[in-house]
């Protein structure tokens, strides 16, 4: 019996049965098996099993790559195209390793250090092997007291040795092959080179986790697309800064605080000032727990402005050419222009303007 063994980090092993026939594998809960996974296609690919072998053939644009035991090598699978699956594959789909047990191991041709004769050199060299064990049935009757048993005893324990020295030594050298396909400074490039800030990268039982950052969800889709066609051992968890700002406000204005998002780097999110201690740290505590991907929270060194008091100054604004500001007492107030005392207005955005406080910038909300 064929069974497959289903790995991906984070989640427990599964492991199933593979009876004789062909057995489709994808997202659709029509497929013989189904993984739920939002790289799978609905049929990403197909198993032909025999009693004691098992083929691989990819669906029409889908991605899969096989890491061979034998060599050590990753090979990416030809959609439409059969691929013999061996003892000691791995078969990697996105995320996902999946290995079988109950075939047999591949076989690796060796070069034959003799050749085919023709027929009748053949047929003569036949009867000069006859004579020769003529001879030495001859020799054994003239000149006793031989051991020629003993001698062809070591000859062939000693060619035993050396095909088990050999055998090992393909074993180590297939091992070392494997482990340089996945180097993990060559990952790390790899995935840096997908536009993401790699935060952290770890290996599990042959399997590579990465913690990646990207600015917003149209990144995030971008780098998973260029997960899939890295055809590597690797998953990943995709942390968006923009979605950390949106959770982090959202939870801060259900806490009635008085603090507002002014920024996000590296998972670290800056608030805006808050004098009471005890509210600093309930409000660390439940952004930390409830924001996927917060590093930490820190909060912004109290102003020596008024910055409320500047925005209720506000009465109106100006987002087109040359934008500005309208103040309480009628003036208009432009980028580079004193919006108050010891504040100077820098950049007008949307829902917020950002001003200079004694060489610091401070972002002043405004409705």
């Amino acid at each position: 019996m064929i069974v497959a063994k289903l790995s991906r980090s984070g989640v427990e092993d599964r492991f199933f049965s593979l009876d004789p026939g062909e057995h489709r594998l994808g997202s659709d809960f029509g497929c013989e098996i189904a993984l739920i996974h939002p790289v799978l296609a609905p049929e990403h690919l197909v198993l032909k099993v025999g009693e004691d072998t098992v083929s691989i053939m990819p669906k029409p644009d889908a991605f899969a790559v096989l890491l061979k035991f034998s060599t050590g090598q990753a090979t990416t699978l030809t959609p439409g195209e059969w691929t013999p699956w061996h003892l000691g594959d791995r078969l990697i789909v996105a995320d996902i390793s999946i290995e079988i047990e109950g075939v047999g191991p591949e076989e690796v041709a060796q070069p034959s250090r003799r050749h085919r004769l023709p027929e009748g050199p053949r047929t003569r060299l036949a009867l000069a092997l006859a004579c020769l064990v003529a001879l030495a049935g001859l020799a054994g009757v003239l000149f006793p007291g031989g051991e020629p048993s003993a001698l062809a005893h070591a000859e062939t324990q000693d060619e035993a040795d050396r095909s088990a020295e050999q055998a090992e030594r393909s074993a180590e050298e297939a091992d070392r092959a494997a482990r340089a396909a996945v180097d993990p400074s060559a990952v790390r490039t790899r995935l840096a080179g997908l536009g993401a800030t790699v935060a952290g990268l770890v290996e599990r039982g042959g399997q590579w986790h990465a913690t990646l950052r990207v600015a917003d969800a149209a990144e995030r889709l971008k780098v998973k697309a260029g997960l899939v066609a890295l055809g590597l051992p690797v998953s990943a968890d995709i942390l968006v800064d923009r979605e950390i700002e949106e959770a982090a406000g959202l939870i801060l204005k259900n806490l009635g605080a008085g603090s507002r998002v002014l920024g996000q780097k590296d998972g670290v999110v800056t608030l805006s000032a808050e004098g009471d201690p005890a509210l600093r740290d309930k409000i660390a505590a439940a952004l930390t727990s409830d924001v996927p991907g917060l590093v930490g929270v820190r909060f912004e060194a109290p102003s020596p402005v008024d910055l409320a008091a500047l925005a209720e100054r506000v009465t109106g604004i100006w987002h087109g050419d040359n934008p500005y500001v309208v103040v309480d007492d009628g003036d208009i107030v432009r980028p580079g222009d004193p919006l108050g005392l010891d504040a100077t207005l820098v950049t007008i955005a949307r829902g917020y303007l950002l001003v200079e406080v004694n060489g610091q910038k401070k972002k002043v909300f405004v409705e």
